[in-house]
């Protein structure tokens, strides 16, 4: 069983904003496969604003589609010139993640902030090292990690109201987090180099971060309307209880690496009340927390979709809140308009370039919501993974067929106690957490 402490004035130094800068005007994107399709839009705002773009790649292909007015170089045989365009005022890391750390330590030195692409990297000694160690501190200062999933509106809008939710309805009991796509990695192969890493560090990462976003955002909150005492969530621990890993049968990356993952976890804190008062008492909760990925999966029997939720269980019976990070929208939330035409992809760069569009102003989760994540922060998320991904299995890697349903396999596990049965079992259909609705025709990845 594998533990992680929670201190929480160390781990909220997360909150780094990086505000509106519009002296971003020469970028340099290492990496320009399937990601900077769907960055197109900030390409074109940068473009549309006078940014000078350098994309650089080390297949040539790669590099083909990429807009007109855009610099480009092979690496590693074009890197002096490239290099002579330096300095740059803004990096973009999103090439495979293994190279992530390697290549924004190569050309951070060329780059007055530095953006490194989800997950920030899969070697994780060295994620410990640039997180703590001396002589990197400029580094750390200026370089930020983009996770997408977390910019999402409905997200910002989740993070923001908790502290409501758990004064109306208790305290948390279980927390689902879904990540499952119906597309399997045979359906993408041109992804395969970067899908390798499994899903647990390209899917689960992401639930992950949110997951600690949950606690740190909600970390404070009134027992009852009316009453100015405080709850303060002042440490804890989590703890993985089974992480169980399968392979797609039609899966092109091989045996060893997962296609699915579902990991058990076990959280337990430590709540201050009435909060920063001499006499305040703390005791302990603990509630669980069930992370489900993977590719190739459906939702239910015949319901062929991507699942992408956030489920959170509170203490009163039928009381819960849920956010569908695929349709942008959510019930069981105070009414608040959620902007629902930005998917979180293009936001963040977009609010830091010249003349931010007005549609992505509007769509910030807050004046206070982080567009970015610390690697401080980053390297909590890379701990849990990195544990979740060593989790011993005594046997191989057992196969499933394509399309099985994700409510079906959660429940089949639960059944065997390959995860916790008594936390597990007895699901509901899995399409109660979805919230079906087309996404607005303005929508931006």
């Amino acid at each position: 069983m594998s533990q992680f402490s929670l201190d929480f004035d160390v781990i909220h130094e997360q909150s780094l904003q990086w505000p509106t800068d519009e002296s971003i005007k020469k970028v340099l994107v290492i990496g320009h496969g399937a990601l900077a399709v769907r960055q197109k839009p900030t390409y074109e705002h940068w473009l549309k604003n006078e940014v000078e773009i350098h994309c650089a790649d080390v297949d040539s292909a790669s590099l083909d589609d990429c807009l007109d007015g855009i610099h480009r170089y092979v690496l590693p045989k074009e890197e002096k010139r490239m290099l002579a365009a330096a300095p740059f005022d803004l990096l973009c890391i999103n090439n495979i993640p293994e190279h992530h750390l390697v290549s924004a330590l190569n050309y951070g030195t060329y780059a007055r902030r530095i953006v490194i692409q989800k997950p920030q990297d899969l070697n994780f000694p060295l994620i410990q090292t640039i997180a703590h160690a001396q002589g990197f501190d400029d580094f750390r200062a200026k370089t930020v990690i983009h996770d997408h999933y977390r910019n999402k509106a409905p997200v910002a809008t989740l993070t923001r109201q908790l502290p409501t939710l758990l004064q109306q309805y208790g305290k948390f009991t279980r927390l689902f987090f879904f990540l499952t796509e119906s597309k399997s990695v045979s359906d993408e192969p041109d992804r395969a180099r970067s899908l390798k890493c499994g899903m647990i560090q390209d899917l689960a990462v992401h639930q992950i971060d949110i997951m600690l976003e949950c606690l740190l955002r909600a970390k404070e909150w009134r027992s009852r309307e009316g009453d100015e005492r405080l709850n303060r969530r002042v440490g804890g621990r989590i703890e993985i209880r089974n992480c169980v890993k399968l392979v797609d049968q039609t899966s092109i990356l091989g045996d060893d690496i997962e296609t699915c993952a579902l990991i058990d976890l076990h959280v337990e804190e430590l709540i201050e009340f009435p909060a920063g008062l001499s006499k305040a008492v703390r005791f302990p909760h603990s509630f669980d927390v069930l992370i489900a990925v993977g590719k190739g999966l459906a939702v239910e029997q015949g319901v062929e979709k991507d699942l992408k939720s956030i489920v959170i269980d509170f203490e009163r019976p039928q009381s819960y809140a849920v956010v569908d990070l695929a349709s942008l929208s959510a019930k069981g939330l105070q009414k608040e308009e959620i902007s629902r035409n930005h998917g979180g992809l293009n936001l963040p760069l977009m609010l830091i370039s010249p003349n931010p569009p007005k549609h992505a102003v509007k769509a910030q989760g807050g004046i206070d919501y982080p567009l970015w994540q610390s690697i401080s922060l980053a390297q909590h998320v890379a701990g849990i993974a990195q544990a979740s991904q060593e989790w011993s299995q005594d046997r191989r890697i057992a196969a499933y067929p394509y399309k099985r349903p994700i409510g079906d396999l959660i429940r089949e596990l639960a059944s065997n106690d390959q995860i916790r049965k008594s936390v597990w079992s007895g699901l509901p259909p899995l399409t109660n957490f979805q919230v079906d609705e087309p996404l607005p025709p303005d929508y931006v990845p």
